[in-house]
């Protein structure tokens, strides 16, 4: 083993004496606390909104090209 068993021994003796116990109770409790204090002070979050569907879009109607003027229309045209 690594450690001796004299070190490990002191090891479990400070760690199971009162004081260190305290210490670590008092830790949680503040942690807590201010936890609990930071919760209770966040900024309300906004309220959800639903989004409003958007209107469908209508394609614009695509205007037909003219047509070519008829060579022979416009010799009738001209006859006329």
């Amino acid at each position: 083993m690594l450690f001796s068993y004299e070190f490990t021994n002191l090891l479990v003796q400070i760690l199971s004496s009162w004081e260190v116990i305290a210490v670590t109770l008092v830790l949680v409790v503040y942690y807590s606390l201010v936890s609990y204090v930071v919760r209770g002070h966040r900024r309300p979050s906004a309220p959800v909104v639903p989004k409003t569907p958007r209107p469908k879009r209508i394609p614009k109607e695509k205007k037909a090209p003219p047509k070519p003027a008829d060579e022979d229309e416009d010799l009738e045209m001209q006859e006329a």
